[in-house]
């Protein structure tokens, strides 16, 4: 099972051209044009994406360095279309990671790159792809454009001068994520800036398949990955059916390709502010046009 997703302007651009107030809602959709669908390529490598004068770049991460694949290194981006042929494609974002291995017995990620894991997994490896913007955003949504099996994320921000809050500078350098560690008191990340900001269970049961993150936090650097149990707590879907924040057997691993990012720039009155009338039936314009045109066909 797939979607496609409706990509309309942004929501800011929509209020201007009515009259209405103008907000600082902005949406990132990972549409890929050239390049698209191939699980192979150089680790380190970076996709973009630019929504009102804001840009975002992907890279990829996962747990497969040292001697017991704890040290975090770089991974593969791949970024997917919808297959379809229909203008324009749309898909989304998947790891491929550096234990990729092809035969069963293998000591590596096995089946790493092929369907399913072609998206962000956690079977074998937590992959994990960090979003640097050009400012700092409070993301407030995050979009799946495809899963299988289940669909469970860990999110964090970095915050190295203000952790926790909505106060925020985007630091001289960019946070270190080679050679760290998902947990730990030394190496890990959340002793080294980063915030937790939470788990969140069954995306393919909440509507768009899409993460209401409710959180206050401003960062310039987002970090997104399959869920990692390293990282307690857990934002279950209570209005819908799920099994919640679960991973470590077949029935519970998480594959998905990362569509859409949304968020709020700071210093600007967000669209919650008790919006007039005419604002909000833009705002319901633009929930539908992120609607999703679901498909049952095998993933490429």
């Amino acid at each position: 099972m797939r979607w496609t997703i409706a990509i309309i302007a942004p929501l800011a651009a929509l209020s201007a051209a009515a009259g209405a107030p103008v907000w600082a809602d902005t949406s990132w959709a990972f549409t890929c044009t050239t390049g698209c669908g191939t699980s192979s390529g150089t680790a380190g490598n970076t996709r973009d994406a630019t929504s009102a004068g804001i840009t975002v770049t992907a890279s990829a991460f996962s747990n497969t360095g040292g001697t017991s694949n704890t040290l975090l290194e770089t991974a593969y981006l791949s970024w997917w279309n919808d297959g379809d042929g229909n203008a324009p494609p749309t898909g989304g974002l998947g790891v491929t990671n550096r234990d990729r291995c092809t035969t069963s017995g293998c000591s590596g990620d096995y089946n790493e790159g092929s369907s399913p894991e072609h998206g962000v997994d956690n079977n074998g490896r937590w992959d994990a792809v960090l979003f640097e913007f050009s400012e700092g955003i409070n993301l407030t949504d995050i979009g799946l454009s495809w899963y299988s099996n289940d669909a469970d994320i860990s999110v964090l921000a970095y915050q190295p001068d203000a952790p926790g809050g909505a106060a925020y500078v985007k630091p001289a350098t960019d946070p270190t994520l080679v050679g760290r560690t998902y947990g730990g008191t030394s190496t890990g990340l959340l002793a080294n800036g980063w915030s937790l900001v939470g788990n969140y269970a069954d995306l393919q049961t909440r509507p768009n398949w899409t993460a209401d993150l409710s959180t206050n936090l401003v960062s310039s650097y987002w970090l997104v990955m399959a869920y990692n149990t390293v990282f307690s707590g857990c934002n279950d879907n209570s209005q819908m059916s799920g099994d919640g924040c679960t991973n470590g057997t077949t029935s519970h691993y998480d594959y998905m390709k990362i569509g859409l990012l949304a968020g709020t720039q700071p210093g600007v009155p967000p669209s919650g502010n008790a919006p007039e009338p005419g604002t909000m039936l833009l705002f319901g314009a633009g929930l539908a046009g992120l609607s999703l045109v679901r498909r049952r066909k095998v993933a490429a």
